[in-house]
């Protein structure tokens, strides 16, 4: 059996095809990984090495993503790098070991979480997954892309709840200082970006040419130009490492994941 191609109802996707894991199928999308940023806050690790480089347990950090979508089924991957650039082209090659296709480009300035999309023109899709490259998850990309085409989405956004729990008695007051409300001790829950997208590649024209923008900026405009953004729950593990104790944590914690 085989997928059928973009534009398909997702309807009917989702009654004709079973996961591409059953499948053991080829990922009808491909992916581009961002691995440009400076890793300001982890100096001086980040004096010889970009962020993505960076190892835990034993390997660079965007090695398990680049595995992880190897297993998922996916062959194109694009790499959109700046800061030591070159060391994340000589790590990987052209991906023909894989049996997949590595593509680079390199931006002469810094572009943002997403603005160096823009630089790609060339695609095989019509559904594109962005992801940025400093993250360690073990999310499920063909659930992600099951989730998506069956939310009929333009966007979907893979985030995390964050739960804020208060220990106080709150008020929340009016205009004129009147108690409109009490809650005592309350939990608020947020989600959390965790830098993982599925989008139609129309979307992508969105981004303005050759200036820093960020992906938080393109859900927004997406949303406010009318077209579907959808939440996908994730409840893999995953982390960024732009901190250094989330660095420390993650090297504690990738004894425990199953890649």
């Amino acid at each position: 059996m085989k997928f059928k191609p973009a534009g398909s109802q997702p309807a009917d996707f989702l009654k004709e095809n079973p996961t591409p894991r059953e499948l053991n199928a080829t990922l009808p999308f491909e992916a581009i990984i961002m691995a440009g940023g400076k890793g300001e806050r982890l100096k001086p690790l980040t004096d010889s090495l970009p962020k993505p480089l960076l190892p835990v347990g034993g390997k660079p950090i965007v090695r398990y993503s680049v595995e992880s979508l190897l297993k998922a089924g996916l062959k194109d991957i694009t790499f959109i790098v700046n800061f030591f650039g070159d060391k994340i082209q000589v790590e990987f090659g052209d991906g023909k070991k894989e049996k997949a296709n590595f593509n680079y480009i390199f931006e002469t300035e810094p572009l943002g979480t997403i603005g160096g999309v823009s630089l790609k023109n060339n695609f095989k899709f019509q559904d594109i997954l962005v992801m940025n490259g400093d993250l360690l998850t073990t999310i499920h990309f063909d659930k992600f892309f099951m989730f998506y085409l069956e939310a009929d989405a333009d966007i979907a956004v893979a985030v995390i709840p964050y739960r804020l729990n208060l220990p106080f008695g709150i008020f929340e007051i009016g205009d004129q200082q009147e108690i409109q409300s009490t809650k005592e001790k309350p939990t608020f829950t947020y989600y959390i970006n965790t830098g993982i997208y599925l989008m139609k590649r129309d979307v992508l024209n969105m981004i303005p040419a050759n200036q820093p923008y960020d992906a938080i900026d393109l859900v927004e405009l997406a949303r406010k130009k009318g077209l579907k953004v959808s939440a996908f729950p994730l409840l893999d593990y995953w982390i960024d490492i732009g901190q250094p104790e989330d660095y420390q944590k993650a090297q504690k914690d990738i004894q425990f994941l199953n890649f």
